[in-house]
């Protein structure tokens, strides 16, 4: 017992004198501090146990395109050919023409802000350099906005995948009823099912199982830094979308009938609900900071650009317009409940199971990661009670995970759970975030034509992201009074 004891002295010692040693850490360790005539402050929390894990990977340009691609595309991809039938054939090309071109301004802006400033590896830290100019209370202000519109992105994200989830289970388990196949329910927002499967349950508690499904796998802290679940995650969605593209080419050389087209649409909700998916498809510039920090030449990163968006552009092009062109306006979201229900239906569910599993575990890590390292910054930096911080890391990620569960009970659906994150975070950080910073480091230096054009494409950005919010709303609206579902 006192052998214990001591051990437990011991430890609350150490853990008092490490607190002290990250409150007095220098600038020059812990990256950029900044005073307004009361206190020094530090911008950069540090990553604790993770550190050895930060070290740089001295990536190559091509390499780092690779890296940017792979983290962009995802599940928004299943939604393109449902947003291209909302535009219609002509504004469908010229959207995502425009958004490519903005995703890579956006890029491009986070490099030049960024500079030489190699401490600089979070959007939130950015927001801190880019402002510091105006003291530490204006700093502290970007900073948070920043982050909770990051928390807001990592949270819908998750959601999504946790519906994405939902429906690859079903495709996969669940047995077609043809009653419920002809409900009103299914008619507004089709349910997946396998006509080789044997079990009828519930919508709900195909999430529970989705849920039950991930759930040992959030409480592991390094998830997010493991490479070979990288690798599974994009072997996958590259998988899933080759067989998206021939299922569609199949299924327009098949068709025995024609398709209803439209040059474009004739709803502006729709069209707005269009716009706001493609966005998400783009998403993705909350990481692009740690991706530029970790290349052998920095000043290469605009090819590393070029290229991810040329490919992200060109595979989303082909992706729209194909699935749009095999079953027209009535393409459904995801667009893998338009295929027939065989085997190599649930090979396609299986790939995308295993893709959304990963993607979610390693989107959840890093919410819990950066949500923990705000409300307890000092036990984060700690090597010592990892029981606690364990204890605590689970109660974060099963919070994420039942927020994850409640918001697709509320709004069963695919598409509109994905618009309504998509309006609020991911228009924010790949649109009109990028050149507000841009602005308000750089606008003094500014010729009076690009000054126009940032201040046009945030004014743009933020009415967009309105606009987002609302389609997204009463297209759910709309849903439950149209079919008379009980909200």
């Amino acid at each position: 017992m006192l052998k214990h004891e001591s051990y437990e002295l011991k430890d609350t010692r150490l853990l008092r004198d490490n607190d002290n040693d990250y409150d007095s850490m220098s600038s020059s360790l812990r990256g950029s501090m900044y005073t307004d005539g009361e206190e020094e402050w530090s911008d950069d929390e540090g990553d604790g146990e993770f550190d050895h894990l930060r070290a740089p990977k001295e990536t190559s340009w091509l390499h780092t395109a690779a890296i940017i691609f792979a983290n962009i595309v995802g599940v928004g991809i299943l939604g393109l050919p449902k947003a291209f039938s909302q535009l219609g054939w002509a504004l469908s090309f010229g959207v995502v023409v425009a958004i490519a071109l903005l995703s890579t301004y956006s890029s491009l802006i986070l490099a030049w802000l960024r500079g030489i400033h190699k401490h600089i590896t979070t959007y939130p830290g950015l927001a801190v350099h880019v402002s510091s100019y105006k003291g530490e209370r204006v700093s502290k202000v970007y900073k948070r906005i920043i982050q909770a519109i990051l928390f807001a992105y990592l949270q819908g994200i998750c959601t999504v995948y946790l519906s994405t989830i939902k429906l690859s289970l079903e495709q996969i388990f669940q047995k077609c009823d043809a009653e419920v196949a002809n409900s009103e329910q299914a008619f507004c927002e089709p349910q997946g099912c396998n006509d080789h499967a044997v079990a009828n349950l519930p919508d709900t508690l195909w999430l529970v199982i989705g849920a039950l499904c991930v759930f040992p796998f959030v409480h592991f802290r390094r998830l997010a830094n493991a490479l070979w679940l990288y690798a599974i995650s994009v072997a996958t969605i590259v998988a899933v979308v080759a067989i998206i593209i021939y299922r569609c080419v199949v299924e327009y050389n098949d068709n025995s009938w024609h398709p209803t087209f439209e040059v474009i649409g004739d709803s502006f909700p729709d069209i707005v609900n269009g716009i706001v998916t493609i966005v998400f498809a783009f998403g993705g510039h909350s990481v692009l900071l740690d991706i530029i920090s970790e290349m052998k030449d920095v000043s290469h990163f605009p090819k590393s650009v070029y290229l991810s968006q040329g490919a992200l552009f060109a595979c989303y092009a082909v992706i729209g317009f194909v699935g749009f062109g095999a079953f027209g306006v009535d393409v459904p979201a995801p667009i893998t409940l338009a295929f027939p229900r065989d085997h190599l239906n649930i090979v396609t569910n299986v790939l995308l199971l295993v893709h959304v599993t990963v993607a979610y575990c390693i989107n959840s890590t890093v919410f819990v990661k950066n949500v923990f390292k705000m409300v307890w910054p000092k036990l984060y930096m700690s090597e010592f009670h990892r029981r606690e911080k364990a204890l605590r890391w689970g109660f974060l990620a099963t919070i994420v995970l039942l927020l994850s569960f409640t918001i697709s009970v509320i709004v069963p659906y695919f598409q509109d759970i994905m618009n309504l994150y998509s309006a609020v975070s991911v228009f924010s950080l790949s649109v009109w975030v990028p050149p507000f910073l841009f602005l308000e480091g750089r606008r003094h230096t500014m010729s009076t034509l690009l000054l126009i054009a940032n201040v046009l494409i945030v004014c743009i950005g933020i009415a967009g992201m309105c606009l987002g919010v609302w389609a997204a709303i009463d297209d759910v609206v709309r849903k439950v009074k149209d079919c008379a579902l009980r909200a």
